[in-house]
């Protein structure tokens, strides 16, 4: 049975969610008065009114959380199956021969780190390192976009790539790098504070790109890699084979299949 009634706008509204919440039965009929009449009529009492409010401030909170949650989820989305929907280093195709591109790369500004260790290691460290960056640990305290691919590269070799998540592998570890979003120039970025993030500016070039989807493995990276290799041979392509980087585009809860992944190499006709 309902709970009680009222007697103003506001608190016929109330009344209203606190005997839906209470007994889940709707208001049946509307008197000529300004109050409301349910079964059981009872008056609307301060502590009982007390007692709506309560209700309706908690309905609003779980409003705001379940709110925030779907719009997580919205945003989230587009990512589980394959877009992120984040600013990608811009390139222009010169050749295209199934997943293999050949690309030119405008000037790309990185934000790059190297962490010791085996791969997953390594990178799951260089990442925290810059998504802290672009989260304000920075001098500017300012928040960066994040941009796509993820860059990762050994980490004695120049990085040719804009952003992905650029990885590469060498003597001191792995190389991850994110480029900066297009409205950042190399002297306009936010200077990092932690002193294992620097910056780097990286002129135009030419890169073979390989595109494959799945979940990155050294293996499945290797395989890759020496098909790269394989076609550029074919094609007559100079190119260093130490100087490949992964790219990754896309976070961790996208379906696998779905998932875009590419080796890169940088090469010269």
């Amino acid at each position: 049975m309902p709970i009680f009634s009222a007697h103003s706008d506001k608190q016929r509204l109330q009344v209203k969610l606190y005997n839906n919440i209470q007994t889940g039965f709707a208001v049946r009929k509307r008197t000529p008065s300004t109050a409301v009449t349910v079964t059981g009529h009872t008056s609307c009492t301060a502590p009982k009114l007390k007692i709506a409010q309560r209700h309706i401030k908690t309905m609003h909170k779980l409003a705001r959380f379940f709110g925030a949650t779907l719009g997580l989820i919205g945003m989230t989305a587009c990512s589980v199956f394959g877009e992120s929907g984040v600013e990608k280093a811009p390139y222009t195709i010169v050749l295209q021969e199934e997943a293999i591109e050949i690309r030119e790369y405008s000037p790309l500004v990185l934000a790059s780190t190297i962490s010791s260790g085996d791969f997953d290691e390594a990178t799951s460290t260089s990442f925290r390192r810059l998504f802290n960056y672009i989260s304000g640990e920075n001098i500017a305290r300012q928040a960066v976009e994040m941009t796509a691919p993820v860059l990762i590269e050994e980490s004695g070799q120049k990085i040719d790539m804009t952003a992905p998540v650029l990885i590469a592998e060498a003597a001191e570890g792995w190389k991850m790098s994110f480029h900066l979003p297009s409205a950042f120039t190399f002297e306009t970025a936010p200077a990092p504070t932690n002193q294992q993030v620097f910056l780097e500016k990286i002129e135009p070039q030419t890169i073979a790109a390989l595109r494959f989807s799945g979940l990155m493995s050294r293996k499945k990276v290797e395989a890759m890699r020496e098909e790269l290799i394989k076609w550029l041979d074919e094609k007559g392509y100079i190119y260093n084979a130490k100087a490949y980087k992964v790219a990754s585009y896309n976070p961790p809860w996208t379906i696998p299949f779905l998932r875009r992944n590419e080796i890169m190499i940088p090469v010269k006709e």
